[in-house]
């Protein structure tokens, strides 16, 4: 296992920004690789319940998005 540094590009509602994250690299076997990670989106650069009115409700700054990547060597 090992460590990755990664820069993509999400496009989320349309609204496409280049985020940056750390990625964990194993090997499954000898034919598959494997990459997760675990990314915090601001909800203001995406629009993702910004500006709604809801009422009684906490949103977070932020949301959590798992990502699993599995790919042949």
């Amino acid at each position: 296992m090992s460590g990755l540094k990664v820069t993509a590009d999400l496009t989320i509602r349309g609204i496409t920004k280049t985020i940056e994250f750390d990625a964990t690299l194993k090997d499954q076997d000898a034919s598959m690789i494997e990459a997760t990670a675990d990314l915090k989106i601001k909800r203001t650069d995406f629009q993702v319940m910004y500006g709604w009115k809801v009422e009684n409700a906490m949103l977070s700054d932020e949301f959590r998005m798992e990502v699993k990547l599995v790919a042949k060597k």
